[in-house]
């Protein structure tokens, strides 16, 4: 939104709107509070679920693979018989769409796999939104198979979740994680975070307008050139966000340390991950901003939320 007024001007007529997300996610945190150490929750997966507990990654070596074909991946299990698979512990939960080169899954699990890799507690939950499994998960099963030996969790999950099971999903999680190289909303962040879960983010693009150092564990970035995504000559004539990928190790021990050690802390990052995202993503906001840009006049209109104090201290 910075951006745009900066190009176009302020009088230019636009406006902001977030998906309204806040006032839903927000009742699920009322439902399941966040707590920094998840006791335990089963999911049910219409589709397919990978475990690094219970997979062997030698398969997926790069030296193994052989032009024009995969190793296989564990099966589809369908409504009858849904694969379950039980979570626990520091949660760390994401949900992509891991054919989007925006989303810059390497950074993300390199990152959890070299910064925890002796905190067998420690789990990374990648929930895929794309409909084909086979290249993302082989191109991730190679990249897991890249880092040293870890004995932290990594589950890849592809299919369908009632919603039920992604409410139970978003209720386990410790933390919500973002390594993207630029957004234009990130729903699931949003989301995660109204539900009082903090984040771990960059504060580049869309999320600029609500990660801070008091909801989130902040990621460095620096501008890179690059190329339009729909630019069939990859002509560099844009730029990206590059992560500082010290820091994504940085803010993955921190955050363990601040779930395991300082409860407190926890606390407080969360309920201001709670309102900064109702100040950001609620119907109340949205409608207001509305009303203002289609110069509606109605005293009964509601108004931006008078959000409680905002200190963490």
């Amino acid at each position: 939104m910075r951006s745009v007024k900066a190009a176009l001007g302020e009088g230019f007529p636009i406006v902001s709107i977030p998906a309204p997300v806040w006032d839903r996610f927000d009742a699920l945190r009322r439902k399941h509070p966040p707590v920094p150490i998840c006791p335990g929750i089963e999911l049910s997966v219409v589709g397919t679920i990978i475990d690094t507990r219970t997979i062997d990654l030698e398969p997926y070596a790069p030296y193994r693979k052989i032009p024009g074909h995969f190793s296989p991946l564990p099966p589809k299990m369908g409504r009858d018989n849904p694969a379950r698979v039980h979570i626990d512990g520091v949660v760390y939960c994401a949900v992509f769409n891991p054919y989007d080169a925006r989303k810059n899954w390497f950074d993300m699990i390199c990152g959890f796999g070299l910064a925890l890799r002796d905190m067998p507690d420690a789990t990374l939950v990648l929930k895929l939104t794309h409909d084909d499994r086979s290249t993302a998960m082989h191109a991730i099963l190679e990249d897991l198979y890249k880092i040293p030996p870890f004995q932290c969790r990594v589950i890849m999950i592809h299919g369908y979740l009632s919603d039920g099971d992604y409410e139970k999903m978003v209720a386990a999680s410790s933390y919500t994680v973002n390594t993207s190289r630029g957004e234009g909303q990130c729903l699931p962040l949003m989301e995660f975070m109204s539900a009082g879960r903090p984040g771990i983010s960059p504060t580049h693009t869309a999320m600029a307008d609500y990660i801070t150092t008091d909801n989130a564990f902040v990621l460095e970035s620096s501008l890179e050139a690059f190329h339009w995504p729909q630019d069939p000559r990859q002509a560099y004539r844009s730029r990206r966000h590059r992560l500082n990928f010290v820091t994504v190790l940085d803010a993955y021990r921190e955050s363990y340390r601040v779930a395991k050690e300082e409860p407190e802390r926890y606390a407080r990052m969360s309920r201001q991950a709670n309102l900064d995202l109702q100040r950001h993503c609620s119907r109340d906001v949205a409608e207001a901003r509305l009303r203002e840009f289609l110069e509606i006049d109605d005293a009964n209109a509601p108004r931006e939320p008078a959000v409680q104090n905002r200190s963490v201290a």
